[in-house]
Parts: C-alpha cells; sequence; structure tokens
C-alpha cells in the first residue's frame, strides 16, 4: 500500500525551500530569489469552481497589488493543481485579474516539488477528479526580506487591509496601525473562541466580542472567589 510521506510544516522563522517554480512567464525562479522583499503567499487553482475561494483570493491579491504598489512587498499565488495549470495557464488567469508579473508572481512546477511545498508552508490538499473540485485548506503565508516565514493567517476570511498593513509592517514601511489592531483583535478572539472564522470583522465588534469574554471571564472568577471565601456569619 503506498503511504504518503510525511512532511513537516514550517514554523516562524524558518526559512523557505529553494524550491525550482515556473512563473507565468515561463522563467525558471524559487521563494528564496525574492529574498530583499517581504512576500504575500497563497494557494489557488485555475479552474476553481467556487468563487468564493480561489478567485475571491485573487480578487483580494489585485486589491493587495494596488495597495501595496509603493512597498517592498511582492505577491506570490502557487498553484494547487500544477499538473493543468502550466505557465501560459496562468498567465491567461492572471491577466483576468491584471497581475503585473514585476509585483504579482503565478508559480506551478513539477507537481511532486509543488506539492511538497505547499505542505511545508501548511497547506494541504486532497487531489480533485475532473468532475469533482480539490479540496485544500486556506492560507496566507508571509515572508520576510531575508527568507523566513513570519506570519501564517490561516482562512480564506482575510482582510485585505490587514494582511497589506501587516506586509508593510515587515517591509519596514508605514502601516496602518489600526489595520494592526483590527489582526491582533481578531487573533486573540480567535484563540479564545477556538475559530478562526472572526478575521474579517471590524476593530469595534472584535473590542466588543473581546470585552464580552473578558467580561463573562472575570465573572466566573469573582463567583468563585466569593463561593471560596465567603466570610463566616
Amino acid at each position: 500500500m503506498f503511504v504518503t510521506p510525511f512532511v513537516p510544516t514550517m514554523q516562524i522563522g524558518d526559512a523557505v525551500p529553494g524550491t525550482r517554480l515556473i512563473d507565468q512567464t515561463g522563467r525558471a525562479i524559487s521563494l528564496q530569489a525574492f529574498r530583499g522583499s517581504t512576500l504575500v503567499i497563497s494557494f489557488i487553482y485555475t479552474r476553481c469552481p467556487d468563487p468564493r475561494e480561489c478567485p475571491l483570493v485573487s480578487a483580494k491579491f489585485k486589491q493587495l497589488q494596488n495597495d501595496l504598489r509603493t512597498a517592498p512587498v511582492h505577491l506570490v499565488e502557487l498553484t494547487l493543481d500544477p499538473k493543468h495549470d502550466s505557465a501560459a495557464v496562468l498567465r491567461r488567469y492572471g491577466a483576468y485579474f491584471d497581475a503585473n508579473p514585476r509585483r504579482w508572481t503565478l508559480a506551478t512546477g513539477r507537481p511532486d516539488d509543488v506539492r511538497e511545498l505547499e505542505q511545508r508552508l501548511g497547506v494541504f490538499v486532497a487531489a480533485g477528479t475532473p468532475s469533482e473540485p480539490i479540496v485544500h485548506t486556506e492560507s496566507v503565508v508571509l515572508i520576510d526580506d531575508a527568507g523566513r516565514i513570519a506570519d501564517r493567517i490561516d482562512g480564506v476570511s482575510w482582510n485585505v487591509d490587514d494582511v497589506a498593513a501587516r506586509a508593510r509592517a515587515l517591509s519596514g514601511t508605514q502601516a496602518n496601525a489600526i489595520a494592526l489592531l483590527r489582526l491582533a483583535l481578531s487573533r486573540g478572539v480567535s484563540a479564545l473562541c477556538g475559530s478562526g472564522g472572526v478575521a474579517g470583522i471590524s476593530v469595534g465588534a472584535a473590542l466588543l466580542l473581546f470585552a464580552a469574554i473578558i467580561g463573562a471571564f472575570g465573572i466566573g472568577i469573582a463567583r468563585i472567589f466569593r463561593m471560596n471565601f465567603k466570610s463566616p456569619d
């Protein structure tokens, strides 16, 4: 029986490997080739039938391309379907979203290499069929200018302003403090709730939810304190 080899997921601070990839222009590249720039990496495939998944990610990348045009940040979308998504296919797909190859790379490569790189970046794929979509996890991975993993934002509901602010902060350019606060609050609420489904909430909503959770926690502690340290009559 064939057993898929275990591929360890890289952690914050790990250097990205020099896996050989091909961009939409047919040029050989690797993620290490972008050292000196902050990378924002996400994952798509061109035949994705759900407009709420890959097409939405690429639409967000189009906005990021505009928002980060003055920052030393490069965008990378890595295909989840390298057997189909050749450089030419990715070039046509990228043109639909006005991807500028100088700012936004769409990458493919040897299927085994691409699959291993995606797993190491924390994205896992269940191969689809011609009649079934590819099932995969969602993530945005940020790489610092030294070629090391700096952050990972899971899920498809990430906010463009938050990711842009995080990328700007990593690249040493002026970042939106409110967006950074919203991202931090969202992560704090997610950690307390055990869910990643609040990534797109507003600062106000995050503050209210966070305050409600802390308030409920405080009430519980106060009740325990009264029960255990109640003064004798």
